[in-house]
């Protein structure tokens, strides 16, 4: 990455935007595969299918939006000012 110059970064390095868009897409991508795998072979329960997964009624989609907004925000606390 080529913190010195952001606007043209030197011949094979990226900007830090670049950076962070790139690992975003590998996350995203790498999750499919997990999911994939911890569904077939969880560690606890039943397997689970596709249809099954995404079967989850409004109420469980709250949670889990709960649960990552939460994570989110416990992130954030040291940079948020006081």
């Amino acid at each position: 990455m080529d913190l010195d110059n952001f606007e043209a970064p030197a011949s094979g390095k990226m900007t830090p935007y670049t950076a962070v868009f790139i690992f975003s897409a590998g996350i995203l991508l790498s999750n499919f595969i997990f999911n994939t795998l911890l569904m077939k072979k969880p560690l606890n329960g039943p397997p689970l299918s596709y249809k099954e997964y995404f079967n989850g009624n409004f109420s469980v989609h709250t949670v889990g939006l709960l649960g990552v907004s939460s994570g989110d925000w416990q992130l954030a606390q040291p940079y948020c000012g006081r």
